[in-house]
């Protein structure tokens, strides 16, 4: 059991490094592809981490920790936002004769947090 423990308590830091790094592509704008040979780098940087040896994002695992891993929390936080507001503006803009409409949800959290 200890050692099942263990093993998992590692896989789950070489799954936080992971995800530390997709927050970082993500909020300071650098493409997926800036991952490509980002485990190769850790390894020739870290030698003796046994976490960079098992680091593997690649940029399909970062774009799929991005859109779902991270995708299903900002839309419940949204969510729940938008359930606190006593009201929201609602636009639609109809387009082309009728056939195609857009809806514009307009929602402004003003509460700093």
């Amino acid at each position: 059991m200890k050692k099942k423990l263990c093993s998992l308590f590692y896989f789950s830091e070489v799954t936080r490094a992971e995800c530390v790094w997709a927050m970082a592509t993500s909020q300071l704008g650098f493409s997926y592809n800036s991952s490509q040979f980002l485990p190769e780098i850790f390894r020739s940087m870290f030698p003796d981490s046994s976490i960079a040896a098992d680091y593997s994002l690649r940029p399909r695992k970062l774009s799929y920790i991005i859109s779902h891993g991270t995708g299903y929390y900002f839309t419940n936080e949204l969510i729940k936002d938008v359930r606190k507001v006593h009201g929201f503006h609602y636009f639609s803009m109809k387009l082309l004769l009728l056939v195609h409409v857009n809806n514009l949800i307009f929602f402004f959290d003003i509460g700093l947090k």
